[in-house]
């Protein structure tokens, strides 16, 4: 399974992070935290749509920059690209993640009695071929993992309702 990934080179090594919707860069509290002068504590955010990955300035000095051009509202994210955040430049590229581990030819699944942590739900949420650039008749979809969780909340809950009358209902008669 193929996934995109900000390369962070400095200090020697090569450091992946997976990218993924909500995904924050900046010195302060962030999933990609670069302690650099000219980075904001929350600088920019990475956004997923359906026609792929985009990075947002979030009001930053410095500003964002894809490709040595800055970002004014979002920018589509390819493989290749150079995301520079004050003095530190990333990278997008792709990696092969192992696929999990199946059983008779299904993915396992956890136990029931497990809770399945949000992170792990957002990341499945993600899986698929994604195009690398946005539709070319405007704007990008405004469909999010939020809205997609939402709505299989909302029919599973409508769907327990209905089992609940249906044997409410047999049980009386």
């Amino acid at each position: 399974m193929s996934r995109y990934v900000l390369v962070d080179e400095r200090n020697g090594s090569a450091v992946q992070h997976i990218l993924h919707s909500g995904m924050t860069i900046g010195s302060g509290r962030c999933d990609v935290r670069l302690d650099e002068h000219g980075v904001a504590r929350r600088h920019a955010l990475i956004e997923h749509f359906t026609s792929g990955f985009a990075i947002r300035d979030l009001g930053s000095r410095d500003g964002v920059l894809v490709n040595d051009e800055r970002v004014d509202m979002r920018s589509a994210l390819a493989r290749g690209d150079k995301i520079t955040i004050g003095p530190v430049n990333l990278l997008v590229d792709t990696v092969e993640l192992p696929a999990p581990p199946s059983m008779n030819g299904h993915a396992a699944m956890p136990s029931v009695s497990e809770p399945v942590p949000a992170a792990v739900l957002e990341r499945l949420a993600e899986v698929g071929e994604l195009p690398l650039a946005f539709p070319a008749a405007g704007r990008p979809s405004r469909k999010s993992v939020a809205t997609s969780l939402s709505a299989t909340v909302i029919c599973f809950a409508i769907v327990l309702v209905d089992a609940i009358a249906l044997a409410l209902y047999l049980a009386h008669n």
